[in-house]
């Protein structure tokens, strides 16, 4: 057999086709396919909207996962766990999954010192998360910040045995006021007590106040400072690490709660002043700061 040999020796020229090309020397020719039928074309609609979950309040949490979704609480913070955020919570401090305000007044009707009467404000809630909570707050005795700090979560008097009363006051003064914190004893020693007051206007103020029964007002100054206070008898021994929930009402008389058990009236000297949290001979530690101011 012969083989034929078809050779180009000099000018041989390729022109590409509208339907082959070839990607190198070495691999087959790509075939490019001629035009569909038409009738195998399916052409798609429109592509599906795409949803745009809603964030009303703009904090970067979604409705859908914001415990406060028309308030900005990028934190979410909730104190009390009830999936209310703090700042919507009508009371931050006591978990209730309906939250009632009955009134309307934002105020919840569980710290409400007028829940079926509008005209209340809440004013001040501090769940003591970081130290930026206690900004512009004033020890009134040294003017600093003294022995009191945030820490874990609460705000911390440390010194055990202080020679006089350590307080540390919030910087607005308001006036009738409804006051509820809470605070755990630390080392409790003889004559100590720990309290809130209300209405410090540089001279006067009103307390409520937890101490035992060897406690003398005068040893302390407290004579000299007019303060209104309640000693509640009712209450256990106090002893370390025992927590107390109190509640103050300041209008045309000062009403003092103690753990939602005993109740005490007595006349206030002023309704108009800062809150003031305070203890002496002991550390404490205070949970929490609610204040309301109450509406003619």
């Amino acid at each position: 057999m012969r083989a034929v040999v078809f050779a180009c020796l000099t000018a041989c020229g390729f022109h590409a086709t509208s339907k082959t090309s070839p990607v190198d020397s070495g691999d087959a020719p790509v075939s490019v396919d001629a035009a569909p039928d038409a009738a195998s074309v399916v052409v798609d609609g429109p592509p599906d909207a795409m949803v745009t979950p809603i964030d009303t309040d703009g904090d970067g949490i979604v409705d859908a996962l914001d415990n406060c979704p028309t308030v900005a609480n990028a934190n979410q913070r909730d104190w009390d766990g009830d999936h209310h955020g703090d700042v919507c919570d009508h009371c931050p401090h006591l978990p209730s999954a309906a939250d009632p305000d009955s009134d309307g007044d934002g105020v919840g009707d569980a710290c409400d010192p007028r829940p079926s009467l509008a005209g209340d404000t809440r004013v001040l809630w501090d769940g003591f998360y970081d130290a930026a909570d206690i900004t512009g707050w004033a020890d009134g005795n040294t003017g600093g910040t003294g022995t009191w700090a945030v820490t874990g979560g609460k705000l911390v008097q440390s010194a055990t045995n202080p020679n006089q009363f350590t307080s540390l006051y919030a910087p607005t003064s308001w006036q009738r006021t409804y006051v509820a914190t809470s605070f755990t004893v630390g080392s409790w020693n003889a004559n100590s007590t720990i309290g809130v007051c209300s209405g410090w206007d540089g001279t006067h103020f009103d307390c409520c106040n937890v101490n035992d029964a060897t406690f003398n007002q005068s040893s302390v100054g407290e004579a000299q400072r007019d303060v209104a206070q309640k000693i509640d008898t009712s209450l256990p021994a106090i002893a370390t690490g025992q927590t107390f929930d109190v509640t103050q009402a300041i209008t045309t008389t000062n009403q003092c709660t103690f753990n939602a058990n005993a109740t005490a009236t007595v006349a206030p000297y002023g309704q108009s002043g800062h809150v003031i949290l305070y203890t002496g001979h002991t550390s404490a530690s205070f949970r929490y700061l609610f204040v309301v101011t109450i509406g003619s």
